[in-house]
């Protein structure tokens, strides 16, 4: 091996290694920093539809006879905040954007949202649950790394966890 070879070797694997010292850092210093966070948000009404797209984490939907969306969100996170968008698209319409990315860096989001009883919901939940009570409008959301329990009527119905389509879901309030 020539004294040029040897020398980009060993320059090509003390950058890897610094590589994996800093990402060793970032990876330890994420973990002692996790904390959770609770926060609350009102988007005044009047709401017909909550459109959701959530990466990672739970939702629990429940159905109200007033005019606004509720929407309070649990953190648990390290280092990063994680990127989330809570806003009116159109008129009576409000999107929620969640994008926690747990396998980059430790992050979990629960939401609870409050909507109006006859709104009607669309939307992905990639990775986590969702459960609705108490809505009497349409409620069609994908899950493919979760479930969908919906409690309609004083019936309860639900979509296997892992279900690659979304599971239509209606009828009179529940409980």
């Amino acid at each position: 091996m020539t004294a040029v070879r040897r020398r980009v070797v060993l320059l090509v694997a003390a950058t890897l290694a610094a590589a994996m010292v800093v990402c060793g850092a970032f990876l330890v210093l994420d973990t002692f920093l996790d904390r959770t966070t609770v926060t609350t948000r009102t988007v005044p009404g009047p709401v017909k539809t909550l459109d959701l797209f959530v990466a990672t984490g739970d939702v629990r939907l429940t159905g109200y006879d007033g005019n606004d969306v509720v929407v309070t969100r649990r953190v648990t996170r390290g280092v990063l905040e994680p990127a989330d968008v809570i806003s009116r698209k159109n008129g009576d319409v409000v999107g929620i954007v969640s994008a926690c990315q747990p396998r980059i860096r430790r992050c979990r989001v629960a939401y609870d949202i409050t909507v109006p009883r006859g709104a009607s919901i669309t939307g992905l939940v990639a990775d986590g649950t969702v459960t609705v009570s108490g809505v009497a409008g349409p409620v069609r959301v994908s899950t493919p790394n979760g479930g969908v329990t919906a409690a309609l009527g004083g019936r309860s119905r639900e979509a296997p966890p892992g279900g690659r389509r979304a599971a239509p879901v209606t009828g009179p309030a529940g409980p």
